[in-house]
């Protein structure tokens, strides 16, 4: 549900509100932008997304984060949120081994 702040108590409320924020700055460019297989311009808006990721890995390890809920990753899904970094959208673990072996040759 858009403009529906994503605040459980796992997430302190200062952490959901600049969450909500650059949430909202997320959402404004995919607006904008409808690939979203494009970085963003804005170099904040690229960090947290990065943060999220990673924020998202502790998540899954340890099923707790101060940083990120559950229903802010559900939020970031229904977005279409980008899970995976461009870099890896446009060559394949696969090929970037083959590469890799490729050099060692």
């Amino acid at each position: 549900e858009q403009g529906k702040e994503a605040i459980l108590p796992s997430v302190s409320q200062k952490t959901s509100k600049k969450w909500n924020k650059c949430f909202r700055e997320f959402e404004q460019y995919k607006q904008n932008n409808r690939n979203n297989n494009t970085p963003p311009p804005s170099a904040k808006l690229c960090k947290w997304i990065v943060s999220q990721r990673k924020n998202y890995r502790k998540l899954l390890k340890h099923n707790v984060s101060k940083h990120l809920s559950w229903y802010q990753v559900d939020a970031l899904t229904r977005s279409r949120f980008p899970w995976i970094s461009w870099e890896n959208n446009r060559i394949s673990f696969h090929e970037k081994q083959e590469s890799v072996h490729s050099k060692e040759k």
